[in-house]
């Protein structure tokens, strides 16, 4: 009796599923009001994975991080910035089960394009590359026919931003070095982006930087903080830099 009570109720989650699994078009299948969302959203999820991020081949090997491990904190990124991803496996790719990320592209009344990706830590042109999608062939729009379907659906990804707080120097002044902090709760971080000024960033693996301001008045400073997750939390503070204090050395007459 067991047994036939259970068999439906499988088949239901099973069925309910499969219903609930996204499907894998070609770009070119989308009517033409959703291309322009559509290639929108394809340059941006490009730009996502060729961003220069700060996760180095030595980080993953001191972390201990295999593939799998790699792959998770690649669609945790992603969501970081407002997709929808779900990981996804095959249960026979070239022999062995294989996984990758689907990222959603909100198409609007056109609903949600799924684009495939493939991560993969690599080295170009001097910046760190999270992944790519998988294209057919290069400087096409027609996706690899291997990235359009697949078995089942392992994870809908949604990561939460770490919990931040920025510490300010108090009351630093001209020609001398300053500190500035970061305080990060929750998992481990990956790595620290600090801007000052609206500079450039500079990428850290500590919670601290020095700075010197050669110029009084006030300044500002940002910093983007990257968890194991992939989760990102921004925090931006302004602070007074003073003129130097001029002591007198002079002595009573």
């Amino acid at each position: 009796m067991k047994r036939l009570l259970l068999l439906p109720i499988v088949l239901l989650v099973v069925l309910g599923a499969l219903a609930a699994d996204p499907p894998l078009l070609q770009p070119s299948s989308y009517l033409p009001q959703a291309q322009a969302a559509l290639q929108a959203g394809i340059d941006a999820i490009a730009e996502i994975l060729g961003a220069g991020y700060p996760v180095t081949h030595r980080q993953l090997e001191n972390r201990g991080w295999d593939d799998t491990d790699f792959m998770w904190f690649v669609a945790g990124t992603i969501n970081s910035f407002g997709y929808q991803v779900k990981i996804v496996s095959v249960d026979d790719w070239n022999g062995e089960p294989h996984a990758f990320i689907l990222v959603g592209i909100d198409l609007g009344d056109d609903g949600t394009a799924w684009i495939p990706v493939e991560a993969d830590p690599s080295f170009l042109d001097s910046f760190w590359l999270l992944g790519a999608i998988p294209w057919a062939d290069e400087g096409s729009m027609t996706l690899d026919s291997h990235y359009l379907s697949y078995d089942r659906v392992l994870e809908e990804v949604k990561v939460s931003p770490p919990d931040i707080s920025l510490i300010v120097p108090g009351a630093p002044v001209i020609d001398s070095p300053a500190a500035i902090t970061v305080i990060a709760r929750g998992r481990s971080i990956i790595a620290y982006q600090w801007s000052i000024d609206g500079g450039d960033p500079i990428t850290s693996i500590s919670p601290s930087i020095w700075q010197t301001f050669t110029e009084a008045g006030e300044h500002t400073v940002s910093v983007t903080v990257i968890d194991e997750l992939g989760g990102r939390a921004e925090a931006q503070g302004t602070f007074e830099v003073l003129e130097k204090r001029h002591q007198c050395h002079c002595s009573n007459p």
